[in-house]
Order: structure tokens, then sequence, then C-alpha cells
């Protein structure tokens, strides 16, 4: 399960796809391991919720089976309470609730980055110092969205643009262009739909940016 505005960087030395793979070999839960950690649960909002532990991270690891299909299906036809738990967002209430005895992973085996438009120097390098980088995109509106927005095809094409944005330092355009470079990748048919729902226009050029 990943977030829409999560993604796992490039990785060239191949140290990153080990680490993905040492998670799959990892015991099942209910053993202990060293490297697992449990998160406490939170008070439920509304009576007769239980306490459930909430799921955080921008990605979670599932093993596919039968059981989980279920659930999964169950919860479609059924749907709780939203108010069930005090987890946030919509996906990390239902991904609780599904999977309430969770543990997580420490950030030394996989190093997720949390970015709200601010610093994000950890990814600049041929070798960045994160794994994944998750971009919180409700909470980074100024101006224009972490992918660029109306500024998206000025900054894929080297340009200054015209419309007000935060995108001041290195690492913000180095963000867009990973972020791009991961779309067009998909399938023609999917990276046209993710730009429609976006709203992005990659061929505004001349109305948005500055020839230097």
């Amino acid at each position: 399960y990943f977030d829409s505005d999560a993604f796992i960087l490039p990785d060239k030395s191949g140290q990153r796809l080990k680490r993905l793979e040492t998670m799959w070999q990892l015991e099942a839960l209910g053993k202990w391991h060293p490297y697992f950690f449990l998160n406490e649960p939170k008070a439920a909002k509304a009576y007769p919720f239980p306490n459930y532990p909430c799921v955080h991270g921008s990605h979670v690891l599932l093993e596919p089976s039968s059981d989980v299909s279920a659930r999964y299906r169950g919860i479609l036809r059924d749907p709780p309470n939203p108010a069930f738990t005090s987890c946030g967002g919509k996906d990390q209430k239902v991904l609780s609730f599904l999977f309430p005895h969770h543990a997580a992973l420490p950030k030394d085996l996989w190093r997720s980055f949390k970015y709200e438009g601010e610093e994000c120097d950890v990814v600049l390098g041929e070798v960045p110092a994160v794994d994944e980088i998750h971009l919180y995109s409700n909470q980074y509106t100024s101006n224009q969205p972490f992918w660029g927005g109306d500024c998206t095809s000025c900054i894929l094409n080297g340009k200054t643009c015209k419309y007000p944005n935060m995108f001041t330092e290195a690492c913000h355009k180095k963000i867009i262009e990973l972020w791009w470079e991961r779309i067009m990748q998909l399938p023609s048919s999917t990276a046209n739909m993710c730009m429609h729902h976006l709203g992005a226009n990659l061929n505004n050029v001349d109305e948005a940016c500055y020839n230097k």
C-alpha cells in the first residue's frame, strides 16, 4: 500500500532493493524481532469503538492472503463509522481498523522522509540520504502544490515561473523532477489520468514561464 503522494527514490547501488527484500523475510507478526516496535493504541472518538494503534507511514507492506482480501471486501460492503478511531485521515482509519495488530519498522531499515515544503536537501546528491519521500500533499499548498502546479512546465524546462511559488531551492526542483519522472514511467493511459486529476498542464511554457 502506497500513498499517492509518496515515492521511492532512485536506487543506483541496489541497497534499497536489498532492504525491501529483507522486509519480506521478517517473522510473522506476534514473534519478537529486533526490527519491530509496536504503536500504542489511541483512544477512540466515539463509543463503543475500541482503541486501535494507528498505522503510520507513507507505505504499508502487506503479504497477500485470502483473509486480508475477505476483510477488505467486507469493509467495502459495510464500512465502519468514520469516527471509530482517532487515527488521522480516511485511509489511515480504514487501515488501522483492518490491521489492529500491526508493527512498525525503525527508520534505519527504511528511511522515509516527510516533506512539507521546507528543508529537503536530503534528496540531493548521487546517493540520496533517504529511501522514500512522503510529500504530504494536503499540508503543502502555499501558492503552488508540491508537484509544481502551474509552474510544472517551467521547472521541467529549466525556466523561471511567472506565478507566485515557493520553489526556491535546488531540492524543490529535484523533488518535482523525480515526481514527474515516476509518473511518466507509468503506462500512458495511467499517466494521462494522473495529469488530468492533478490538473497539470505540461504545455504552458509560453504562458507560465519567463524566457530566462
